[in-house]
């Protein structure tokens, strides 16, 4: 039987992949992807339930209620409004289960009467989801400051 000529090593090197090999690949792929892949539904879970909390926020603005003036209300949900967008995304201490019981509440309370009972409850919502909500406290006498010079 005759011999069929052998390539050189060298020629084969490359792609000569052993089981371990490719192994140490696929680690090296689909860890960081998959970590990856956890942290973007989690992104976007937040980013939705952010997009529903200040949609409804925007719908409080339009319901002022009779024991405010327009500039009171306003006042008070844009503060709100800073409280939300300063303390909920991108923390990292905001269960999303929390976050989504609060989307919730919060867009039942809108859909009835609001008044600043609705403010006062959002800023201790927000307080307890977060660190950046509880620091964000501080500025609750400032809103309500705001409010009173407000007509």
């Amino acid at each position: 039987m005759k011999r069929l000529p052998q390539p050189e090593r060298s020629q084969l090197r490359w792609y000569q992949f052993g089981l371990r090999e490719l192994l140490i690949v696929f680690i090296v792929v689909s860890v960081p992807l998959g970590l990856y892949c956890r942290w973007a539904r989690r992104y976007n879970e937040e980013l939705d339930l952010m997009d529903r909390i200040v949609t409804t926020l925007h719908s409080i603005e339009a319901k002022c209620p009779a024991s405010m003036t327009e500039g009171q209300w306003e006042s008070a949900v844009t503060w709100t409004g800073y409280l939300v967008g300063n303390s909920i995304p991108g923390q990292p201490d905001v269960d999303l289960r929390d976050l989504r019981r609060f989307q919730t509440e919060l867009q039942e309370r809108a859909e009835g009467d609001v008044d600043l009972r609705t403010i006062h409850w959002t800023w201790d919502q927000v307080a307890r989801l977060t660190r950046a909500g509880k620091n964000y406290q501080r500025y609750r006498p400032v809103m309500l400051e705001e409010i009173d010079r407000r007509d």
